[in-house]
């Protein structure tokens, strides 16, 4: 997206405020990038012990061990995540 009225088109498709939205956009290059992810629930949830490491202003972290991942449920069913999809589809076709 190399404007902003095409991700204002996205609103209630996303998980972040307006704001933070914009500030995507500005940072380094103007533009942002859009895509439909699918996310599942965990069997069980996994704990992360807090780590120096892990402190600070970043956007990813190694972890210092592998965790085991034992996927349970996914977060929206079958329907609503394809009416979702098509949302988004619609919206940047516009």
């Amino acid at each position: 997206m190399r404007d902003l009225d095409g991700a204002r088109k996205l609103d209630g498709l996303h998980a972040l405020a307006w704001e933070d939205v914009e500030k995507r956009f500005h940072y380094r290059t103007p533009g942002l990038r859009a895509l439909t992810l699918r996310a599942w629930r965990l069997a069980r949830p996994a704990r992360v012990e807090n780590a120096r490491a892990y402190d600070g202003c970043v956007s990813w972290v190694e972890l210092e061990r592998e965790l085991p991942v034992e996927l349970g449920a996914p977060a929206l069913g079958d329907v609503e995540f394809e009416a979702r999809r098509a949302a988004a589809r619609a919206a940047l076709e516009r």
